[in-house]
């Protein structure tokens, strides 16, 4: 019963401020906020209709059911603490330093995901696309573990 009467005092204050704001934003004056400290807190820019802003870049449209290459964001590379990052500069890579950068990074990942792997299989907290199934996970070359195949299967 308590909690039924938070729950409804909390939706009744949001709706409150929904209409408030409301109000404020019908009137169409545009006015400007204050802070704490009584200086102008500055309106967002508008977006442009057209939809291009000069500091994103170029905005891929992509229309639902189409696929997507993400090649041009590049490798995503594993760092020593299992973060994940992007390359900075990979639009201003040469094809031939992509080529070679993709080559290390592939190496270094792969020793750097075992290291990931291992850390968090001896905290107890890994789990990978195999942990549902009765299948062993060899890794990323040999894929399930034949021994471990059902029978039953064609």
């Amino acid at each position: 019963m308590r909690h039924a009467l938070r729950v409804a005092v909390l939706v009744a204050m949001l709706l409150l401020a929904l209409l408030a704001g409301g109000a404020a934003s019908a009137s169409g004056k545009e006015e400007e906020r204050r802070g704490e400290d009584d200086e102008p807190i500055p309106a967002l820019e508008p977006v442009c209709s057209s939809g291009s802003n000069d500091d994103v870049g170029p905005v891929r449209q992509i229309k639902f059911g189409d696929k997507v290459a993400l090649d041009d964001l590049g490798p995503i590379i594993v760092n020593d603490d299992c973060t994940m990052r992007r390359i900075e500069n990979w639009p201003r890579m040469t094809d031939r330093e992509r080529r070679g950068t993709q080559k290390r990074v592939s190496e270094r990942n792969a020793a750097r995901l075992a290291k990931c792997r291992d850390d968090y299989a001896k905290a107890g907290i890994w789990h990978d696309a195999y942990s549902d199934t009765e299948y062993k996970w060899k890794g990323p070359s040999r894929g399930r573990d034949p021994e471990n195949e059902r029978k039953d299967e064609p």
